[in-house]
């Protein structure tokens, strides 16, 4: 999470079956949905020739996370994410970065309608589960 961004949700998904998928260069690898709301400066998207607005967008991606156990005891963590697999959508556009604003666009998130069918999109595009509680 950045200065200009506020995470909403990080849930638990089952573990894909695709190989090495288990265990990762430096541990096991868990796989998180992970629910932000940030700031994009928006601009030119020369990569699809689109332009995005400036404002607070609602992202939600798929994530690993690898936690790093080191010999000195110490522990640290790794966080990945494939390109291409999320979605966003603008909640609001913005002419500059402010603080206040996020944290007032992020408490509203959640009570859009749009909040659970974006979170459902991204699920069924990846193919993706999101672990029950108590299981």
């Amino acid at each position: 999470m950045s200065r200009r961004s506020i995470a909403l949700e990080l849930l638990p998904l089952t573990t894909p079956d695709t190989p090495g998928s288990a265990d990762g260069y430096f541990g096991p690898t868990k796989h998180y949905l992970e629910v932000e709301v940030s700031y994009n400066e928006g601009g030119m998207n020369y990569f699809s020739g689109s332009r995005a607005a400036r404002g607070y967008y609602l992202r939600v991606t798929p994530v690993t996370r690898q936690t790093i156990n080191r010999p000195d005891g110490s522990s640290g963590a790794m966080s990945g994410f494939t390109m291409f697999s999320g979605q966003s959508m603008l909640l609001a556009e913005a002419k500059r970065f402010s603080a206040p604003t996020l944290a007032k666009v992020a408490a509203g998130a959640k009570s859009h309608g749009f909040y659970e069918s974006l979170k459902r999109a991204v699920l069924q595009k990846e193919n993706l589960t999101i672990v029950e509680e108590g299981s």
